[in-house]
């Protein structure tokens, strides 16, 4: 195995950078996909590492053979180039959608979503019920709320929290401000409940338990993220009642 890594190292390395183009940029459409599994730790998943392997590996096969690299060439520096570029092109393309007469078809959906789904698939099967149970749970909780305070609360939570994330489009923002404006003015519970939820939803996992704690659940924080240090957020509330 060292033998064959001396041998091949530099065109195995060569051949990796179009897989680590797509993996930066396939990362980020994971987090968004994954944004409201609460209880989702990719370096703890077997489906994510598939995930990862499938997104690095496919764009580096295809450059390996593309660029003949089992006969070894010795030009790197234009080698480096063309990976760089195929990297590019290949996330380029692949993201790209196709129109033909009235269908319109996503490329990268047809190329290796059987082996991306796999990977969905693990995950779904770690993360769907425990999610599921963790959002009813919280619908719950909310319907029981009978202080008024902990939605206006939790709502100016979310309006400053959308306000602030930049990774977020101005026109996402526009929608999430339209939202809180509806929950706010909404007069009938369930209604004000489901947009909340809708809204909840979209916040990242990492940030969820202080938006839970604003609408007034910190006992849920407390059954669901038993590992997170929540005490500056409980000198936040000191006084009030949660």
């Amino acid at each position: 195995m060292l033998d064959f890594l001396e041998t091949w190292w530099t065109w195995l390395t060569i051949a990796a950078i179009p897989g680590a183009l797509n993996l930066s940029i396939a990362l980020n459409e994971l987090d968004k996909q994954c944004r409201s599994l609460p209880f989702f730790e990719p370096y703890k998943s077997i489906g994510f590492w598939f995930w990862v392997f499938v997104q690095i590996g496919f764009p580096s096969v295809c450059f390996w053979y593309d660029s003949d690299l089992t006969s070894q060439p010795t030009t790197y520096q234009k080698l480096v180039i063309q990976s760089l570029l195929f990297g590019l092109s290949f996330i380029t393309i692949f993201n790209a959608e196709a129109k033909i007469g009235d269908q319109t078809y996503n490329i990268k959906e047809r190329t290796y979503k059987v082996l991306v789904g796999f990977a969905y698939d693990w995950i779904a099967k770690k993360q769907t019920s425990k999610t599921a149970r963790f959002w009813t749970e919280i619908e719950a909780k909310l319907n029981e709320q009978q202080n008024e305070q902990n939605f206006d609360a939790g709502l100016r939570y979310l309006s400053n929290y959308f306000i602030e994330d930049i990774a977020l489009e101005d026109s996402i923002k526009a929608s999430r401000a339209e939202q809180i404006k509806k929950a706010t003015l909404a007069q009938d519970n369930l209604e004000k409940i489901a947009v909340i939820k809708s809204l909840l939803r979209t916040v990242h996992r990492k940030h969820l338990p202080e938006a839970l704690y604003d609408f007034g659940c910190s006992d849920l924080c407390q059954k669901y993220f038993p590992n997170r240090s929540l005490k500056p957020l409980k000198q936040l509330y000191l006084g009030r009642d949660i």
